[in-house]
């Protein structure tokens, strides 16, 4: 079997052989074998769940029996050979060391398959990359990807594993908890979409999803983003009421920060029309290279400028605009105190400042959260509404854009030691 690395997939590389994200089934070419009862697609479904690991035979039963039955072992005996026959069957132009293989292990049994070959694994693959590549700012990759992993859903995981005479608690566990990250991974790809300026592409499924899912307060949040981008204030504050008048004065919850700051922002005028922005590139240094309809531009926490794209521009922490460069930053990165050219009303919500400073500053996402008591979760979403805020891309344009409101001064590398930067 070909060792599995999960940073080299490409669609090259996939094909499905067992689906468990729908009805569990097995995929031969453009033929489907659905294994013949509930408790045989239950077995082949806890199987492939743990693959290429052992799992010994009680623990078969205890997933696929709330209270096993005196014949639990023996019926599972039949089954694993029913299995076998099918495999052999579905696979029998495949070699054996290709097709999927039932062995018998240690009073116990392992599914021996190509990970790659498992709708879950690659699910759970594509959703690794997609966090990982957002993290780094490349949005629409990281797009792409959640779309990859969210298309390989037919329907409820396991969902054709239901039969009276077996209660498969460990399927049914399994099956809630693979619902609640399916819908996490949807409000991250709408989030990534969002941050891409996409907001009018987004609202109608937000609205479906609202409805559909009125205790969610992301896509709440999302929806009333996305709303207020396109000028769309009275919905807007209308979802906000919605979701006060269910989570507040019927269920007695408390509202998340998030909405209430969403909220405010639309009252108060409402956050900056849209402006699609497309990433093409994210250097290692942590230098985006941006296209703003043809026009190419490096940013990296100063302003934008047309630049050579081989010379990344490093921000320079300044007190004045004529600093001559003396070397690279490191003085500490902070908001002005004073008001900016903008005036108070343009500065950050008081809870995105401390994220703001901790961009400007490079600090690492672990180390960020660290230092503001936050988990390295909450300072991303933070991350994701102060971008939202600015109506930026990516994190690496925060800084420009704080420059150009006048919270910061900062300038781009400057001539040589003894000449005056441009103003």
């Amino acid at each position: 079997m070909k060792q599995f690395n999960e940073s080299v997939i490409t669609s090259d590389d996939i094909s499905v052989k067992l689906r468990l994200l729908g009805n569990t089934e097995l995929i031969a070419g453009d033929r489907s074998y659905p294994p013949g009862d509930p408790l045989q697609r239950g077995l082949l479904a806890t199987l492939a769940m743990r693959a290429n690991n052992r799992v010994g035979a009680e623990a078969l039963a205890a997933a696929l029996w709330e209270n096993p039955p005196r014949t639990a072992l023996r019926q599972i005996q039949t089954k694993v050979w029913k299995l076998r026959e099918l495999l052999d069957y579905a696979f029998a132009t495949e070699s054996v060391q290709q097709r999927p293989q039932l062995i018998n292990q240690a009073g116990g049994y392992l599914l021996f398959v190509e990970p790659t070959s498992i709708d879950l694994v690659l699910f759970n693959t594509f959703v690794k990359e997609a966090r990982k590549t957002a993290a780094e700012g490349d949005f629409e990759r990281s797009a792409q990807r959640y779309r990859d992993a969210l298309s390989l859903w037919r329907g409820p995981a396991f969902a054709d594993i239901s039969a009276p005479e077996m209660s498969a608690p460990g399927i049914r566990a399994e099956a809630i908890k693979l619902q609640d990250h399916y819908i996490t991974v949807t409000e991250e790809r709408i989030e990534a979409d969002l941050i891409l300026g996409r907001h009018n592409e987004v609202i109608s499924e937000l609205q479906y999803l609202v409805r559909r899912h009125p205790l969610r307060e992301r896509f709440r949040l999302h929806l009333i983003r996305a709303l207020g981008r396109m000028g769309r204030r009275t919905e807007a504050s209308e979802a906000y009421l919605e979701g006060h008048r269910l989570l507040v004065q019927e269920l007695g919850l408390d509202l998340s920060p998030d909405l209430t700051e969403a909220h405010r922002v639309i009252l108060a005028g409402g956050p900056p029309p849209a402006k699609r922005t497309v990433v093409r590139q994210v250097s290692a240094s942590g230098t985006a290279v941006l296209t703003d309809g043809n026009k190419w531009a490096m940013v990296a926490g100063g302003r934008g400028h047309q630049h050579d794209l081989a010379q990344p521009i490093p921000v320079i922490p300044t007190q004045g605009r004529e600093h001559r460069q003396r070397g690279p930053a490191t003085a500490d990165v902070r908001l002005l105190n004073s008001t900016g050219r903008g005036g108070d009303r343009d500065r950050p919500p008081a809870h995105l400042e401390p994220v703001l400073e901790q961009l400007l500053n490079g600090a690492t996402d672990l180390t960020a959260s660290r230092r503001l008591g936050l988990s390295p979760r909450t300072f991303s979403r933070r991350v994701s509404e102060l971008l939202e805020y600015l109506g930026v891309a990516t994190r690496f344009q925060a800084g420009a854009e704080a420059y150009n409101r006048g919270w910061i001064t900062v300038r781009p590398e400057g001539p040589s030691d003894g000449q005056q930067s441009p103003t």
